[in-house]
């Protein structure tokens, strides 16, 4: 969800101003930094994700249950409050 907003704001920015600005939203610094910002939050939070399933993947190939570190950082519906 986090990826297709980004790549909304991204299509977006180009043509669209706010109000009255002569600007469009593309060419507002506080835009590009908070976008950047947002951007980089979504690749980390996608690849602590892999790296996380990786870990448990490796486990449960090697023959082994996965470990209560493991099960509390999967992205399971089940450890969700």
């Amino acid at each position: 969800m986090a990826r297709r907003a980004l790549d909304e704001l991204t299509t977006l920015a180009p043509t669209e101003r706010r109000g009255a600005s002569p600007t469009t939203i593309a060419e507002d610094t506080r835009v590009q930094y908070d976008l950047g910002r947002a951007e980089a939050a979504v690749q980390s939070a996608r690849s602590f994700v892999y790296d996380v399933i990786g870990d448990t993947w490796d486990t449960i190939t090697a023959g082994a249950a996965p470990n209560p570190e493991q099960l509390a950082a999967s992205p399971s519906p089940a450890n969700r409050p």
